[in-house]
């Protein structure tokens, strides 16, 4: 009967083990464990744990695995002289694969450039605002809400003024011209500070599309400004830090409201409102100093009368005797049935005017694609 070993062979002398048994060799046997109990745990012969031990005594380095010649080998010091022109990753690889018959693929000519490219670090210098100056303003969505018997969107309308950092917050369904500015004018009444400065986003309800590098600014916003006295300051398009103090106020929101589910609008608006006298109330984590207590340095005197909130435009009535509104249809009188009609959009209604004449008064519609079928009136 021949009987088998309890260890098992040893491995043949040219062969590398493992990094990971190696270093567990070199750390048991340095806590002085000995040589056949490294051997049973680990489940290798004795004999070697030994030749691994006298190597290690030698001054032996951990085994390194031999790295297999890659296919850009031939061509690093092609692809260097490109990269330091700025060459793309894209022209690099056709270069390479026509001129000099290079068979890799191009995920590996752009890692290569990638490793070789330097980038610089973005370098920001941070603003200091003095009080009254600047006011930011900015929307940024929220969750779906159940509103009115349906599933509607939401945003959160944010206006932060930078040197004390009191912001107004408020829940809107829309990004209309009428919302924009009901949304500023009631946190400049909140507030009772009237900025030097606005900078808002590039939303369609501030700013038309640019024109030779020009940013003319719709009528309504540019007279809801001159009515306070105010500055439109748009901030350039993709550049967040023109308004860091807004982005950052949103990303604050958001983080606040994460993982809460709400049922209604009211209960969402209750939560931004909770989260608004939060912050406002707490000493802000750069400044030290809470938000409420500056709000009177950012004062600069006396409201004006509110700004009367409305958005006039023409439209034609439709065959069916609707005239068709911010994506919502009103019904008008038969009798307007293909003629123009003037309609003010306000913060709560619509009206609709023929030669001055006020014919139709609706609610205003929360929703898209809504019809109210009432006389108007």
């Amino acid at each position: 009967m021949k009987l088998r070993s309890r260890h098992r062979p040893t491995a043949p002398e040219g062969k590398v083990i493992r990094l990971e048994l190696f270093e567990t060799i070199r750390l048991w046997h340095g806590q002085g464990m000995a040589t056949r109990e490294i051997a049973r745990r680990l489940g290798i012969c004795p004999k070697t744990v030994r030749r691994h031990l006298d190597k290690i005594d030698r001054g032996a380095k951990a085994p390194q695995r031999a790295t297999p010649p890659s296919k850009l080998d031939p061509f690093l010091d092609r692809i260097t002289e490109l990269t330091a022109v700025g060459r793309t990753a894209w022209s690099i690889y056709e270069e390479l694969r026509t001129d000099l018959a290079f068979t890799g693929c191009y995920d590996t000519v752009k890692r290569a450039v990638r490793r070789l490219r330097h980038h610089e670090p973005k370098v920001y210098e941070r603003l200091e605002h003095l009080p009254g100056a600047e006011a930011q303003v900015d929307f940024t969505e929220l969750a779906r809400v159940d509103h009115q018997g349906r599933r509607v969107r939401t945003w959160c309308f944010q206006m932060i003024w930078p040197h004390s950092r009191w912001r107004y917050l408020e829940v809107v369904l829309d990004q209309t011209g009428p919302t924009f500015l009901g949304c500023i004018q009631r946190a400049l009444q909140a507030s009772g500070a009237i900025p030097q400065r606005l900078v808002p986003d590039n939303l369609t309800s501030a700013v038309l599309r640019r024109q030779m590098g020009l940013r003319p600014y719709q009528r309504d916003f540019a007279a809801f400004c001159a009515h306070y006295g105010v500055a439109p300051a748009p901030a350039r398009v993709r550049t967040p830090t023109d308004k860091a103090s807004v982005e950052r106020g949103n990303g604050t929101l958001k983080k606040h409201l994460r993982g809460r589910t709400f049922a209604t609008l009211a209960d969402l608006q209750a939560a931004v409102t909770g989260h608004q006298r939060s912050v406002n109330a707490r000493p802000h984590s750069q400044t030290g100093k809470v938000p409420n207590d500056l709000l009177a340095l950012e004062r600069r005197g006396q409201l004006p009368e509110p700004y009367p909130l409305a958005l006039w435009s023409e439209h034609r009535v439709r065959s069916d005797c609707h005239v068709q509104v911010l994506r919502n249809f009103y019904s008008v009188p038969y009798r307007l049935a293909g003629k123009k009609v003037v309609v003010r959009v306000d913060d709560d209604r619509i009206v609709v005017f023929d030669d001055f004449v006020e014919i139709a008064r609706h609610p205003r519609c929360s929703g898209r694609g809504e019809t109210d079928l009432s006389p108007g009136k």
